[in-house]
């Protein structure tokens, strides 16, 4: 696949996975990893739907043999989080975002750089899916978290700044969002 030829290596890995049922079963880490390869193969032809299946897959093995807070685990947690997210399944990206979140904060703390980003990811999620008033608590304790860890003024501060006026304004809270645009603005 490093030469870019991802429908051969989907053939391929299609092969390999029916040889691994039939040779070592299919609970297996190897299947683990055809699983991903397979998603990933589908991911970069942008056929998403795919990706979404072999990726779910990848998912709910890897849980299986290596429970929730492996790493393998958590990386196919985010994989299958952003692949929904791309099919426009906001709710259940959402619901993998958040617990992906949750094992972030457990393992790396509340502050920690791709605890945050799990959390973005998951505010994000929640605002595509509709859930307001879910987004504006997420979206205040993002900025908190970045606040303390970048500084007011960091970029990634201010984006998040932003959004959180966009929640304010998406829960009709207009005054609030004007006062967070115009916090923005004097940055």
């Amino acid at each position: 696949h490093s030469l870019g030829n991802f429908s051969k290596a989907i053939e391929l890995g299609k092969k390999a996975y029916e040889i691994y049922l039939k040779t070592i079963g299919a609970d297996h880490p190897l299947v683990v990893t055809v699983l991903k390869n397979l998603s990933v193969y589908y991911y970069a032809l942008n056929d998403y739907v795919n990706a979404e299946i072999w990726c779910e897959r990848y998912y709910n093995l890897s849980l299986k043999l290596n429970g929730e807070n492996h790493p393998e685990t958590i990386s196919s947690i985010n994989d299958y989080a952003t692949i929904c997210f791309t099919n426009d399944k906001f709710t259940v990206a959402a619901q993998l975002f958040e617990k992906l979140y949750n094992i972030r904060k457990a393992q790396l703390g509340e502050n920690h750089a791709d605890t945050l980003i799990a959390l973005a990811n998951y505010g994000y999620s929640c605002t595509r899916a509709g859930m307001y008033d879910e987004a504006l608590s997420l979206y205040k304790k993002l900025y908190d978290g970045y606040c303390k860890t970048l500084g007011e003024n960091a970029e990634k501060t201010l984006d998040i700044l932003a959004r959180l006026g966009g929640a304010y304004y998406n829960v009709n809270d207009h005054e609030k969002a004007a006062e967070t645009y115009y916090k923005l603005y004097q940055a």
